[in-house]
């Protein structure tokens, strides 16, 4: 009976031991595993930052070749006309006012493109303020986008940004409006962008013109559409990012 016990008590002291050594082996691997899981996560992320950072560099060089043939071949062109005869002065400063405008909006883009929508659109907000004001009109802002979302690249971003400034140059030009109001929110997973005025809004015989054709295919480009009512009072125009083109 006393060796029958022993056996039993041995037994049972080896298979506590047993499983204590599984249990160490198994805590062993399950923290091996975490440790290869972090690794792993942290090598995908370095490859993300590495992949939008070369997309970034790449936009970024093709930006600078559009600058190259946009805002140069402007710039050429009107340095041709101040050499010339006859050359009209107030021509001469809405061209280098355009151009100047133009280069801005790049250098926004490419300064805001990598920390997202958000933050390019409070610089187009700075950026327009000024102009605004000066016209006699107060500005509001509401910009609902969380900062550093969404990031859409810097070419995006720049088209982006030409279309709300042509929005608000329009809304200068012909709303004779008291304030205008940018408006930036999340809808679904997209984005929306809406540039309105409590002007004397559209004339009932107004046709789109060259100008909103522009738009439009700005928008296109980035996979977005674009929409102009009457805001009653004033004009609206709604820039629409559906999720597919973030």
């Amino acid at each position: 009976g006393l060796l029958g016990l022993s056996i039993v008590v041995a037994l049972a002291r080896e298979a506590t031991e047993a499983r204590r050594t599984v249990l160490t082996a198994n805590d062993e691997l399950q923290a091996r595993l975490a440790e290869r899981e972090a690794a792993l996560r942290e090598v995908h992320r370095r490859e993300q930052d590495s992949q939008r950072r070369t997309v970034l560099l790449e936009e970024r060089q093709r930006i600078v070749r559009d600058m190259h043939d946009g805002i140069g071949g402007q710039l050429l062109g009107l340095a041709l006309q101040a050499r010339g005869a006859g050359a009209d002065p107030r021509q001469l400063a809405d061209g280098l006012d355009a151009s100047l405008l133009d280069l801005r909006l790049i250098i926004d883009s490419m300064d805001t493109a990598e920390n997202g929508l958000a933050e390019s659109i409070l610089a187009l907000a700075h950026r327009v303020r000024p102009q605004v004001e000066a016209a006699g009109m107060a500005l509001e802002l509401d910009n609902q986008l969380r900062p550093g979302d969404p990031v859409i690249g810097s070419r995006a971003t720049l088209q982006v940004l030409r279309v709300l400034q042509e929005a608000v140059a329009n809304a200068l030009r012909h709303a004779g409006a008291s304030t205008l109001r940018i408006e930036a929110r999340q809808v679904d997973g997209g984005v929306v962008l809406r540039v309105a005025d409590d002007g004397r809004g559209m004339p009932a015989d107004a046709r789109p013109g060259r100008g909103l054709a522009n738009m439009r295919e700005r928008m296109a480009a980035v996979g977005g559409t674009i929409e102009v009512g009457d805001a009653r009072p004033g004009v609206f125009v709604r820039l629409m990012l559906p999720a597919s083109a973030l």
